[in-house]
C-alpha cells in the first residue's frame, strides 16, 4: 500500500492511490480504461499477490458503487442492480425541468434525457441474436 501521504494527495479513485497527479488526470479523462492502460498506470508491479488482490477489490468496489457511468445515465451499477435507477433518474429529471423553467435563457433546447437506458452489454455483438429461451420449467 502506498504511504498515507501519497494516498491523501491523490484522487478518491482507488486507481489513483499512490499515483502521480498526471496519471490520475489521465485516469479521470477516460470513461472506460483498457487493460493495457491500467497496466501502464502502475509504476511498478505489485509487491505481492495479496497487494494486487487488495487493489483489484478496492477498484471493483469503487467502479460498481461510486463511479457514475455515462452509458447508464450517470448512475452506478449498484444503483441499477438494487433498483434505485428509476427513482434517481426521475428526481434528476425534475431538477433539470425546474432549472429549465427558472432560467430558460441558459438552455438551447430540451433537457437531457434521463429515462432509464434498459439493458447494456459490455461487448455487444455486431449481429444481434434472439433472446435465449427461458430455462425455467413450465408448470
Amino acid at each position: 500500500m502506498p504511504p498515507a501521504s501519497a494516498r491523501a494527495s491523490s484522487s478518491s479513485s482507488p486507481m489513483c492511490s499512490g499515483r502521480s497527479q498526471c496519471q490520475c488526470a489521465a485516469v479521470r479523462r477516460r470513461t472506460t480504461p483498457r487493460r493495457g492502460e491500467l497496466y501502464r498506470l502502475l509504476d511498478k508491479p505489485f509487491s505481492s499477490l495479496e497487494e494486487a488482490r487488495s487493489w483489484v477489490a478496492s477498484f471493483v468496489g469503487w467502479y460498481n458503487s461510486q463511479h457514475r457511468h455515462s452509458a447508464i445515465r450517470f448512475v452506478t451499477p449498484d444503483d441499477r442492480h438494487f433498483g434505485r435507477e428509476a427513482q434517481l433518474l426521475a428526481r434528476r429529471h425534475q431538477v433539470y425541468l425546474r432549472a429549465h423553467h427558472r432560467h430558460p435563457e441558459r438552455w438551447r433546447g430540451n433537457t437531457r434525457d434521463w429515462t432509464p437506458t434498459g439493458p447494456v452489454r459490455l461487448n455487444p455483438s455486431p449481429h444481434p441474436t434472439p433472446a435465449a429461451p427461458s430455462l425455467r420449467p413450465t408448470a
